[in-house]
């Protein structure tokens, strides 16, 4: 059963498995993660303009908005900016040589910060 990003990002045991894993494997569950995640029927060509924006958390962990009326056709707005200076994960969806998520703008946060919260006490455990 696929559960909420919600209920998965607020799973301490799972934050913690996590930052035991490998760096290499810990990409793999993240890129599994997003895959379980990313939801394109978010998208709906036929609200009215600013009716339904798109949230798309990329694989820098930027995370940017589009209006799903013009979806792919405008410049999009940086929401969040990245914290990587080029892709590090392999996200579902594919828009030139980058790739993200689309979820709600609070599951691209909670996501957002889950992968930081895991990376980081990856960093502490290996320092003590």
């Amino acid at each position: 059963m696929i559960t909420s990003v919600q209920e998965r990002c607020n799973d301490l045991s799972l934050k913690e498995e996590s930052s035991r894993l490998s760096l290499s494997e810990l990409k793999k569950r993240i890129e599994k993660m997003a895959e379980e995640f990313h939801d394109p029927q978010l998208i709906d060509m036929t609200q009215s303009p600013n009716g339904n924006t798109i949230y798309i958390l990329w694989g820098d962990l930027e995370i940017t908005d589009e209006i799903s009326y013009a979806f792919g056709q405008r410049s999009v707005r940086t929401f969040s900016p990245p914290l990587y200076f080029q892709n590090v994960f392999e996200f579902p969806f594919q828009r030139g040589d980058n790739s993200g998520i689309i979820l709600t703008v609070e599951d691209c946060k909670r996501f957002r910060n889950w992968i930081v919260d895991v990376i980081q006490m990856k960093i502490q455990k290996k320092n003590n």
